[in-house]
C-alpha cells in the first residue's frame, strides 16, 4: 500500500500468470494491477515475462521477483507518474 495525500491508498496486486520449466531454465509471467483504495478502482495493469537459469525453488523466486521488480520500477512507475500529471 502507498498512502496518498488525500487520505486514500494505492495498492499493487501481483499475480503469477505463468510458470514453466523449459530445459534448464524457469520461465514466468507476472501481472501487476494498480488499485485505488478504498474504492477499489482499477487504475492500470502491466504484465511482463522473464526467465531465470535453473529449475529449482530459487530459480522460480528469481524469475518472479525480477519480473515484478522490472514492472514496478518501469511500467507501473510511469503509469503512476502519468496519472499524477493528469491530476495537476
Amino acid at each position: 500500500h502507498v498512502a496518498r495525500n488525500d487520505g486514500g491508498e494505492i495498492e499493487l496486486e501481483a499475480e503469477v500468470t505463468r510458470l514453466d520449466e523449459r530445459g534448464k531454465t524457469t520461465a514466468c509471467s507476472v501481472k501487476v494491477m494498480v488499485v485505488r483504495l478504498p474504492q477499489h478502482d482499477l487504475l492500470g495493469i502491466a504484465d511482463a515475462s522473464g526467465r531465470a537459469s535453473g529449475t529449482d525453488h530459487r530459480s522460480t523466486e528469481e524469475c518472479v521477483a525480477g519480473v515484478t521488480r522490472t514492472l514496478v520500477n518501469g511500467r507501473i512507475r510511469s503509469l503512476l507518474q502519468r496519472r499524477l500529471a493528469e491530476k495537476r
